[in-house]
């Protein structure tokens, strides 16, 4: 179920988004969620906006 759940939210990620390229799209992923930011004290944008929410 949770499966299902991660692809729904990846498919609907890249449909909402027109990137040029596949790397563009990783580009994105690696950087909302993989990768911290100083400016957000070390979280990621897509853990910033989790608690946002």
């Amino acid at each position: 179920m949770v499966e299902r759940l991660i692809i729904t939210i990846k498919e609907q990620y890249v449909w909402m988004h027109n990137f040029g390229s596949l790397g563009e799209a990783r580009f994105a992923i690696v950087y909302n969620n993989e990768r911290p930011h100083q400016a957000l004290k070390m979280k990621t944008p897509a853990e910033v906006y989790a608690l946002a929410a």
